[in-house]
């Protein structure tokens, strides 16, 4: 029943002719139906490649009726994760294997706390032609989780290469991601 329902939200997106109304049905349906996690996504970038990304796979998960934050490690503070179902935290790997610099900043704070049970996902980049070790900060990344108590609720998505032109991979992988926090795996 559902995915009838979702049918009938996106036919009535497309064909209303008030669509302040549509959206307001729209969110109080999604509100009363569909299971809205918090999610929020702490992000490094420097080139705007992991933004890209996140940006992606946070347009599925709202998609798919969740609450998305959206913050870059810089303006992020760990202390804000109790306040979110989910956490998704996503970086590039710089040099040889290591996490981008503004990123490994938010992370020696974020491993000095405890979220026990708290679910997690990770996105880590990197450039497998440039770089001897790929791929590095998804080490970091899943090591964190690890240490903070945290619990990895879908493998890390890696990327290789450029990420432009390939949003259907992030957008798919965000779907997955929203179906796993809905529990329908």
């Amino acid at each position: 029943w559902s995915i009838w329902l979702r049918r009938d939200i996106v036919n009535i997106m497309k064909f209303s002719s008030y669509p302040f109304f549509a959206n307001v049905y729209i969110y109080i349906l999604s509100y009363l139906f569909f299971s809205m996690a918090k999610v929020l996504i702490v992000y490094g970038t420097t080139s705007g490649n992991t933004e890209w990304v996140v940006t992606n796979v946070a347009k599925s998960l709202i998609a798919g009726g969740h609450e998305v934050t959206t913050e870059r490690c810089e303006m992020s503070e760990p202390s804000s994760i109790p306040n979110f179902d989910v956490i998704l935290l996503a970086c590039p790997t710089y040099n040889v294997g290591k996490l981008q610099e503004n990123f490994d900043e938010y992370y020696k704070k974020f491993i000095t706390n405890k979220f026990d049970g708290k679910k997690f996902a990770c996105i880590a980049l990197g450039d497998s032609k440039l770089y001897d070790i790929f791929g590095g900060s998804k080490d970091f990344l899943e090591k964190g989780v690890k240490a903070v108590g945290g619990v990895q609720i879908l493998p890390t998505l890696m990327i290789d290469g450029m990420v432009y032109g390939r949003e259907t991979e992030w957008e798919t992988w965000g779907t997955a991601l929203g179906k796993v926090i809905n529990g329908n795996t």
